[in-house]
């Protein structure tokens, strides 16, 4: 078999595949609208070998394009977009008013060619942005209200750290912690940058404690606030200085203390309960 020819049933393939999903999508939105949703979902569940959870995502994304993303349907059905690209669509629409919806719904078809998952949800994003930029703000807003900070504890003596954080703090806390990482490996060390990385947030946010085999006892180390974080050192209560000014590092600050923010606002993948659930995957 010639190169080009596996290419053509590479892409002949995912084109049916395609199209299967939205036959797919097409039958669960009717049985949802035979039964009800909730019948639909046990159903579904139980016929594809599938969770709960993961059937009423399916139900959500179907009945979302059999009403108010018909363009992205046809997408699927002429072998443009598998379900995955079609939930990134849904996905970004799914908190806007169906009225809204359908104008991005229509906008996005002319430029979904050659898209990945994540820059079709960039260019959704975009769209949604032009269109509902005052709800945009809203939903800004309730965003960085909600801000919070995680611990998911995993196998094999290890944990997750997850922060919800605005946009702009969350880049300038990574952008400092990848310049340490970066550093260090330029000077020799041999562990890699993800390990650097993390290496370089357990330092900066624990202060004056050794890191040893065994957990420290006695009193828990101190968590510092962000500023003191991007500041890379403590500052005394009351003493008028600011991470980032004259006595700390200030490429991570602006001239106020506070993280750069960005010249053009993103949307955010987080928002308000949607009107249909979210295709999260």
């Amino acid at each position: 078999m010639e190169l080009s020819d596996a290419m053509d049933i590479l892409l002949e393939e995912d084109a049916i595949e395609a199209r299967s999903h939205a036959r797919r999508l097409r039958a669960i939105a009717h049985i949802a609208h035979k039964v009800g949703r909730r019948r639909a979902v046990d159903r579904i569940a139980k016929a594809s070998r599938i969770t709960k959870s993961a059937a009423d995502r399916r139900v959500g994304l179907a009945l979302a394009l059999t009403t108010y993303l018909p363009h992205t349907l046809a997408a699927m059905e002429a072998g443009l977009l598998d379900e995955y690209k079609a939930s990134k669509v849904f996905e970004a629409t799914s908190y806007l008013e169906e009225v809204k919806a359908r104008e991005v719904d229509a906008l996005v078809v002319e430029r979904i060619a050659g898209k990945n998952p994540s820059e079709l949800r960039r260019v959704v994003n975009s769209l949604v942005l032009q269109i509902d930029r005052q709800g945009y703000e809203e939903r800004r807003r309730i965003r960085r209200a909600q801000r919070m900070l995680r611990i998911i504890h995993r196998d094999h003596a290890s944990s997750s750290l997850v922060a919800r954080l605005p946009m702009e703090q969350a880049l300038a806390l990574y952008n400092a912690c990848d310049e340490d990482a970066r550093t260090a490996k330029k000077q020799g060390d041999s562990r890699t940058l993800d390990q650097l990385r993390a290496d370089a947030l357990v330092k900066r946010c624990l202060v004056g404690v050794a890191l040893a085999t065994n957990p420290p006892t006695g009193r828990p180390p101190r968590l510092l606030r962000l500023q003191e974080i991007l500041g890379g050192k403590r500052t005394r209560k009351g003493d008028g200085r600011r991470p980032g000014g004259p006595s700390g590092p200030s490429r991570f600050t602006g001239r106020s203390g506070a993280p750069p923010t960005s010249s053009a606002p993103k949307v955010m993948r987080l928002h308000k309960e949607a009107h249909t659930p979210g295709y999260w995957l």
